[in-house]
Formats: C-alpha cells, structure tokens, sequence
C-alpha cells in the first residue's frame, strides 16, 4: 500500500460534507475540502462553521472502502494478527503512546 492511495481514495469525498466517527461515535463534521500525506500523516482540510480545521491522523494499519466510506482501522490486533505476545508487549507501552485512535477505528461518511 502506497501513500499515494490514501489520497486517492479521498478524491470522491471532496467538496462533501462528511462526518467522522471515532468508534462509531460523532467526532467532527464539515466539508473535505483537501487531503495531503506527509511522512507517516494524513492531513485532512474540513471547512465548518466557515472556517478551515485541520484533522491530523497518522497512517492507518489498514483501511476498508465502500460506496459513502472509508474505514481506517488502527487496532493492534490488525498489526499483530492476533499473536497474543505481540499484543501484550504493544500493551506494556500503551502509557507511551500518546494517540487516542490507537486500538480504534476512524471512519469518513459522506453525509446524505
């Protein structure tokens, strides 16, 4: 999976507006005006209440897509596949780790 891809699976939500739920509960809404990636981040412009914000994401572990949207999955159990012992050593650092998204999902829905 290349960077590239996540821009590209954007492309049919910009200009909509969106919602986006943090494990499945309302997280922010607006229109998508931009996507960009940078390193190992995912920018993503949403204009609401007339101004720009800026949504900051690190690169999913996976994504699925459907017709109105994208799924980014950034549970530990997608990287370790289930192997129990790399689960409890990515635990042991769980207090250094500092996103919130971490052992979630972030999903983009066009609204309507």
């Amino acid at each position: 999976m290349e960077f590239v891809e996540i821009e590209k699976l954007f492309d049919n939500f910009l200009l909509y507006d969106i919602n986006i739920y943090h494990d499945d509960k309302l997280f922010k809404t607006g229109k998508l005006k931009m996507v960009t990636v940078k390193n190992h981040y995912i920018k993503f412009f949403i204009e609401s209440a007339g101004s720009i914000k800026v949504l900051e994401l690190f690169y999913p572990f996976s994504f699925k897509q459907t017709d109105n949207k994208i799924i980014f999955d950034y549970k530990v159990d997608t990287v370790t596949r289930g192997n129990k012992l790399l689960n409890l050593k990515i635990a042991n650092y769980k207090e250094e780790i500092s996103s919130k998204f971490l052992n979630s999902t972030v999903t983009f829905e066009i609204k309507g």
